[in-house]
């Protein structure tokens, strides 16, 4: 069994389906894949969705948090210093390969990167290109991961992930 991360935005991307009934119960009848979350990190970016905002007359942030109890179950990662510690060695070396954002908007996709590399996770699902899968943040993954000898989780997009999935 592969185990797998979906960052935030892909609950958003499941959300949105056409029918997310049948994508869920895909997710939950498969036998390939355990899905694991991180309630400090992704429950917690679920849960900050706006109270208001409506998909199909459901509250967004309802369906989301619905989604992600479904999807991950117990299985819930906790961050502790040697993610945070990682995480920090990431965001050194991007600044080094000439990343130019803040901490403050990438150090929460590195801990997840941080996370999923720390425990283990053979996948990590997500559409985040703009911090998350930069060339230098990648770049920075594979480094401080190769010198530590931590394996890095592939990194699949959404479409690719549901292509997988139904092929099953």
């Amino acid at each position: 069994m592969k185990r797998i991360i979906l960052d935030t935005n892909i609950y958003g991307e499941i959300a949105k389906e056409a029918n997310p009934s049948n994508f869920l119960e895909k997710i939950t009848s498969q036998k390939e894949f355990i899905f694991y979350g991180i309630r400090e990190i992704i429950r917690a970016e679920v849960k900050n969705t706006p109270k208001n905002i409506k998909l199909s007359g459901r509250s967004l942030r309802m369906l989301l948090l619905s989604i992600y109890d479904l999807i991950v179950k117990e299985h819930e990662l906790k961050l502790d210093e040697e993610i945070r510690f990682l995480a920090e060695r990431y965001y050194d070396a991007y600044r080094e390969f000439g990343g130019s954002k803040s901490k403050e908007s990438v150090i929460t996709d590195f801990q997840i990167v941080a996370c999923a590399s720390a425990k283990g996770m053979d996948i990590l699902v997500s559409n985040d290109n703009s911090t998350m899968l930069t060339e230098n943040a990648v770049r920075a993954y594979n480094l401080i991961n190769k010198t530590r000898n931590i394996k890095m989780p592939d990194f699949t997009d959404y479409l690719n992930f549901k292509r997988r999935l139904f092929s099953l």
